[in-house]
């Protein structure tokens, strides 16, 4: 049997990706287009907590001054730790991506296009993998686009949309499990796309964990060597802690040491998903859920002939049912309060169940329009007009919301000036963020009595009274004037177990005592005073940084022969115009 796999001189599948890339782009700019058209930078729910980090790395590497710990740059160069905890080598990427753009509205623009062709590409191949039909995992990859935390980084920066769009990638390995039987599964990149999805958004982690568990159950079940499967799975592990070991280590070194502000608690069930105006975080559109409710339906009607569309579909419901107000949250809320503070948003678990029912959608469309019957095709035709429909009111919905959410920051000309300006910094000294997590705190002292110290106490003396410099190797230098009545002074700077004050040329007996958040009042001299804020890296954790870039640098090298290996070995998919299979 002869198949076509050139088309006037292109491969097919080259064709085929092309035009998904053209999809996604012309759905990301459909999404934003009252933002292209008024060329400002919004402001979001995270934008600002995001962007003092990723400006931090920025001026890091614009000026060739690498602080892996210490803030020097960002957050009012006040020192703070953030980045080694919170995705460290994508905010170094990102950081690199603002340099190149030039001005926060640019760099705003690239995110979101970065963001929609990894999350569509991923989900676009997901469906495929699972056996859809070309134009059913197009649908598939649209309404993963165009709803949940996808769309919602276009609304609110918040890195869980990085999370959700690297979840397809997730459970392409998933499928892999179940389809390995007797074969191992490919532990490199299982453990590869588990250590970015670390270096990216950590807590994404635990729902990519999470995901994965019942797909390697039911591929133990059915595999023909168990022990081969078991094996592999720890040679991804073990691949994951080495390639991760910045991450964790830092966790050890700063947590161990030093009383972490936590994030901030939220009510369980008033944040877990219910019905609303749109499909994106913590609510759904009614045409959405009807969708799904018609596939569990559909699903459990057609049980013993679609047993993959069966797993993926009920998995999703499990997570979707979880993620929504439908499970008894006020009970965690009454009991269980940790989860609170770190689920914090019970919808977040929708960035497993939306990519799994999608692909269950495309399975049953592809099933359906495949039937020779009339009612079947009836049917498949009735749910195509309702996906696509789905699709619409969804992206209707994100327009408005964009448009909205445009014109505020139109209404506010400073601040869209500010996006637009080739200096970087504007829009951050301008525009503080008051995020408290991740600071030293030496009371017990809850979110709220956080911010009002952080307001108060940190950011604005910082702009009238001191002036910083950042020096050589990291260090951060803070300069003030004192006159004879004042004794002492609170720095806006915050120092951790390993952070190293110098005061005047003294390195100890000068730091008075610290108040709640970790802020140091320090003796003064008359006059002209000057301190030096250093964080001292312990030796093991550099070792392990060192061992850890390593690692990637051989990972990459031996990606980047597997693919010329791989493309030299098939030579017939750029040359031949037929292939026999």
């Amino acid at each position: 049997m002869n198949k076509e796999v050139m088309v006037n001189g292109w491969p097919r599948k080259a064709i085929e990706y092309l035009i998904v890339i053209l999809v996604i782009l012309i759905t990301a700019s459909a999404l934003m287009f009252c933002q292209l058209q008024h060329h400002v930078g919004l402001i979001l729910a995270d934008t600002l907590f995001h962007d003092n980090r990723i400006y931090d790395t920025a001026q890091q590497l614009l000026h060739h001054n690498i602080s892996y710990f210490q803030m020097n740059y960002g957050a009012y160069q006040s020192g703070r730790v953030i980045n080694p905890i919170y995705g460290p080598f994508f905010a170094y990427f990102l950081g690199a991506l603002l340099l190149f753009a030039g001005s926060w509205f640019r760099f705003q623009v690239l995110t979101n296009y970065l963001l929609f062709l990894i999350g569509g590409i991923g989900m676009y191949h997901l469906a495929k993998k699972a056996k859809a039909v070309s134009w059913a995992a197009g649908l598939a990859m649209l309404l993963f686009l165009v709803t949940g935390y996808v769309a919602y980084w276009i609304q609110g920066n918040t890195f869980n949309s990085w999370g959700a769009v690297l979840m397809p990638y997730v459970l392409i390995e998933g499928l892999k499990m179940m389809q390995a039987r007797g074969k191992q599964i490919n532990w490199l990149s299982l453990g590869l796309i588990m250590a970015i999805i670390a270096q990216v958004h950590l807590l994404s982690i635990i729902f990519s964990l999470l995901a994965l568990i019942p797909f390697f159950i039911y591929g133990l079940i059915i595999s023909n060597n168990k022990r081969e499967m078991l094996v592999s799975a720890i040679k991804a592990i073990l691949l994951f802690i080495v390639l991760t070991a910045n991450v964790w280590s830092a966790y050890l070194l700063l947590y161990t040491t030093n009383h972490m502000s936590p994030t901030f608690a939220y009510p369980l069930f008033d944040t877990a998903m219910h019905l609303g105006s749109s499909t994106v975080k913590g609510t759904i559109l009614f045409s959405t859920l009807v969708i799904f409710i018609l596939q569990l339906i559909y699903v459990l009607i057609n049980a013993k002939k679609q047993k993959l569309n069966l797993f993926l579909t009920l998995e999703g419901t499990i997570f979707f049912i979880l993620s929504s107000q439908v499970f008894p949250w006020q009970f965690f809320d009454a009991h269980l309060p940790f989860f609170r503070t770190y689920l914090q948003f019970p919808n977040r678990l929708t960035v497993i169940a939306y990519p799994l029912l999608y692909v269950g959608v495309a399975l049953s469309l592809t099933q359906l329009l495949r039937m020779k019957s009339k009612l079947g095709k009836g049917i498949g035709v009735m749910s195509l007009v309702l996906v696509v429909l789905a699709i619409i009111f969804n992206i209707n919905a994100n327009i408005l919301k964009n448009t909205q959410q445009t014109m505020g920051v139109v209404a506010a000309p400073h601040a869209a000036r500010w996006s637009r300006d080739r200096d970087l910094n504007l829009l951050i000294i301008n525009l503080p963020s008051f995020n408290p997590e991740y600071l030293p705190l030496h009371d017990n002292i809850n979110g709220a009595h956080i911010n009002i110290t952080l307001n108060k106490k940190l950011y604005i003396p910082n702009r009238d009274h001191f002036h910083k410099e950042v020096l050589a190797g990291g260090k951060l230098k803070i300069m003030w004037q004192a006159d004879k009545k004042q004794k002492t002074s609170l720095l806006p700077i915050v120092m951790y177990h390993q952070s190293k004050l110098e005061v005047n040329g003294k390195n100890k007996g000068q730091i008075k005592h610290y108040n709640a958040i970790g802020m140091p009042v320090v003796k003064n001299k008359v006059g002209e005073n000057e301190a030096v804020l250093t964080f001292v890296t312990p030796h093991w954790f550099t070792v392990l940084l060192i061992l850890n870039l390593i690692s990637w640098v051989v990972i990459i090298i031996f990606a980047s022969y597997q693919v010329i290996r791989f493309c030299l070995e098939k030579p017939n998919l750029l040359t031949d115009k037929r292939v026999k299979s």
